[in-house]
């Protein structure tokens, strides 16, 4: 008697970079070490003390866009680095993420402060997709000419996580430094990737069980599996929206070839009717043979 095999439903595989998830593996004020590495690896500090502005956004509903945003962390010296999560890169996201790093920067500033005191906001993109000058690109704001810099109130980095996940896999991941490692590692999309990544590096074996830790928490999940659906969503709509307009195009198509059609068979009913009155054949004869009206035919008559 052969034995019926039990159906398993399939893992989900959520990615590092998923924005829940991140929060929770570098926003967790009760341990600061995965945020700490990412520090030190990114920006080359290790600070004494870190308070992470927005932890109360992880346990929000994730229906609540409020817990899209970003994770805010803020030093001892007041230096506040923001790290943003790019799925998409275009001219819009370029735009709003200098928008928030701008107002980040005047929530600073209290009624009746100097200017001098506001502190120096660092946003971090990790950018999923998009173009790059290079890997790793770096503004602030210059003189164009000499490259002197204006004030260092404001500084974006820009990461093409693509790249350095490639290169986790196209190089040996043992002789990689530990900023490219790290920067693969929050390109990786499941468990499997995360191991061949963080394997031999402490550190980033850290960031690992703490991913390991959450990926499989009812929250995390739910909001994936609700992530997931609003993206189905907005596909199908963009795939109907693309339909039908495609069967206007088509519809407006052929109404102006049949439009087109008539027009050439009127024109040359008009043609053949002109010879017929030069050879002084009948008016209604002409309308007889060209379908056209006694009053078109004798209106040709005349001009």
């Amino acid at each position: 008697m052969l034995k019926k095999l039990k159906k398993t439903k399939a893992k989900i595989q959520i990615p590092v970079y998923f924005d829940l998830l991140f929060k929770k593996i570098f926003g967790n004020v009760n341990n600061t070490k995965p945020l700490r590495i990412l520090l030190k690896r990114m920006l080359s500090i290790e600070p004494k003390e870190i308070t992470i502005l927005n932890s109360e956004l992880i346990n929000r509903p994730y229906k609540d866009k409020k817990t899209a945003c970003d994770l805010i962390v803020e030093l001892e010296d007041g230096t506040k680095i923001n790290f943003e999560i790019n799925t998409q890169v275009n001219q819009d996201i370029i735009n709003r993420n200098t928008r928030l790093l701008c107002l980040n920067i005047s929530k600073d500033l209290n009624p009746g402060e100097e200017y001098r005191e506001i502190k120096s906001q660092i946003q971090i993109n990790l950018d999923l997709k998009g173009n790059h000058i290079k890997s790793k690109e770096e503004y602030k704001i210059i003189e164009i000419e000499t490259g002197k810099i204006l004030t260092d109130a404001m500084t974006i980095i820009r990461y093409d996580i693509p790249y350095f996940k490639e290169l986790c896999y196209t190089n040996s991941v043992n002789e990689l430094d530990g900023l490219s490692r790290l920067l693969g590692l929050l390109g990786a999309n499941n468990e499997e990737e995360v191991d061949y990544i963080t394997k031999g590096d402490e550190e980033l074996e850290e960031i690992g069980k703490q991913y390991k830790k959450y990926v499989n928490e009812e929250d995390v999940i739910g909001a994936y599996d609700y992530e997931l659906h609003q993206r189905e969503l907005a596909r199908i709509e963009k795939e109907e929206a693309v339909a039908e307009a495609l069967e206007t195009a088509i519809k407006q198509s052929e109404i102006e070839k049949e439009e087109a059609v008539e027009a050439a068979t009127k024109q040359n009913k008009i043609e053949i009717a002109r010879n017929m009155l030069k050879k002084n054949f009948d008016n209604n004869l002409i309308s007889q043979i060209t379908g056209l009206t006694v009053k078109e035919v004798e209106e040709l008559s005349e001009n």
